[in-house]
């Protein structure tokens, strides 16, 4: 089966971006719903992709590796900006459904080698975007605040539900009888449809 692919926008990340969303940290001391750091000064990052998810589920938003959020937001750099690049590229192909393409961005800050990756949020109708190795249900995340959050089953449900085009307040409702209505509102209404609509007057109560 031939894999989704999810193009971003034109918006390219520049350096000064980058810049003030760090300035920001340290001044706050805080994430936030669109900043994220990760520490990658001793090799690739193992649980990344929960943030990479909720970004693309929720706002959008920059990853900024390189930078130690327990050591109060202090820039430690990264084992290897070309190596670090290759994995990051890697799992946004083939383990992020559907796949998504990022901006990264190399650069120094401090005379220290970071690396900032800009994440688009996905159209409506291309979410949930999930990290593969753990499903839909286990994999999709959403930004609340500073933190990553599992999508409940709801979420899930409703962002599936726009895909497929089911819309729960015109699906039949099993079990359902016309008794179940206020006959005073429905005989406004079809007294209001009948003045709106000559034909329909030819309809019995019953038919209606």
């Amino acid at each position: 089966m031939k894999k989704k692919i999810c193009m971003i926008g034109d918006d390219r990340m520049e350096k000064n971006e980058v810049i003030d969303a760090i300035e920001f940290l340290k001044k706050h001391k805080t994430e936030t719903n669109k900043i994220e750091v990760k520490t990658a000064s001793h090799g690739f990052p193992k649980k990344c992709y929960d943030t990479f998810s909720s970004f693309s589920n929720k706002y959008g938003g920059i990853n900024i590796f390189g930078i130690n959020e327990e050591n109060d937001f202090n820039v430690e750099g990264v084992y290897n900006l070309n190596d670090l690049q290759k994995h990051i590229a890697s799992m946004c192909s083939d383990a992020m459904e559907p796949a998504i393409r990022v901006d990264i961005l190399p650069m120094e800050y401090d005379g220290k080698n970071i690396l900032a990756v800009k994440v688009e949020e996905l159209a409506q109708n291309k979410k949930p975007c999930y990290y593969r190795p753990k499903g839909l249900k286990n994999g999709s995340y959403t930004r609340v605040g500073d933190r990553d959050e599992l999508m409940t089953d709801y979420e899930i449900y409703a962002l599936q539900s726009y895909n497929d085009h089911i819309f729960e307040d015109t699906r039949p409702t099993k079990r359902a009888v016309i008794e179940d209505l206020n006959q005073e509102e429905l005989e406004k209404y079809i007294n209001k449809i009948k003045k709106d609509k000559p034909n329909f007057s030819k309809n019995t109560f019953e038919n209606a």
